[in-house]
């Protein structure tokens, strides 16, 4: 067996941050250590996916035509006082709209209510989730959207955060709890950030990717949905998002 395709082997989950200068991947191996790679566009990214490696990420799929996503107010009450980091998704024609106001008036109508700038700023990223989950329905059952706070929450013992990823108190929280499941440190941490360009991930992008490889690393018996029967889009994407209990 070779080097590179032991290398591969090893690899036993994945977790996908949006960032500045793209996508933020992230694959943790069997011995703990993540590996960080900075993808400029995800048509790049099958080559990077493992046969049975789970991937979750931090991005919306499944699109609703005209009423808010129930996975989103479902995970929104998991998360009490930080609900406000789960974003409402726009519906489908709101995010393939071509100007913000437009996307507001859409969203108005269809769901009776208005988009935020941050979801709007978001919605290039979803489109092109959207249009690469479609053009490879193939690796559909690979992708599991997830969020990097619902993961710190299953790394704290079910408890949610109150610090924000912004700041270093924050910071330093969230990866004592990673280094629960991975072997990394700050220092490292600053080198793959220095790899990957300082101007294209910021400190939070590197914890928030960690956390959902290492998620998607956990036993799959750990897994719960959101809703548990999950809703599918128009083009059959499922819309609900994957937690983990921490009821072993």
């Amino acid at each position: 067996m070779t080097g590179q395709k032991q290398a591969v082997e090893d690899i036993v989950g994945m977790g996908i941050d949006g960032c500045r200068g793209g996508w933020l991947v992230c694959r943790i191996k069997q011995n703990g250590r993540p590996e960080f790679e900075l993808q400029r566009s995800l048509a790049d990214m099958p080559g990077l996916l493992t046969s049975g490696v789970d991937v979750f990420i931090d991005m919306p799929f499944g699109l609703s035509a005209d009423q808010p996503r129930l996975c989103d107010s479902l995970a929104r009450a998991l998360l009490g006082k930080r609900a406000s980091t789960i974003f409402p998704v726009p519906c489908r024609k709101a995010v393939y709209a071509a100007s913000y106001a437009q996307a507001c008036q859409i969203n108005q109508t269809l769901c009776g209510k208005k988009l935020s700038i941050q979801a709007w700023n978001l919605t290039p990223k979803i489109r092109e989730l959207d249009q690469f989950l479609r053009t490879n329905p193939s690796l559909q059952n690979l992708f599991y959207e997830s969020h990097p706070e619902l993961c710190f929450r299953w790394l704290n013992d079910g408890r949610v955060l109150s610090s924000s990823k912004k700041t270093s108190v924050g910071q330093a929280e969230r990866l004592r709890l990673l280094q629960k499941r991975a072997r990394i440190d700050q220092p490292t941490l600053i080198r793959w950030r220095k790899r990957m360009g300082l101007s294209n991930a910021q400190p939070d992008d590197l914890l928030d990717a960690l956390a959902l490889a290492v998620c998607a690393a956990a036993p799959r018996k750990l897994r719960y949905f959101v809703p548990e029967t999950p809703l599918h889009d128009a083009f059959g994407l499922r819309m609900n998002v994957v937690c983990l209990s921490n009821a072993e």
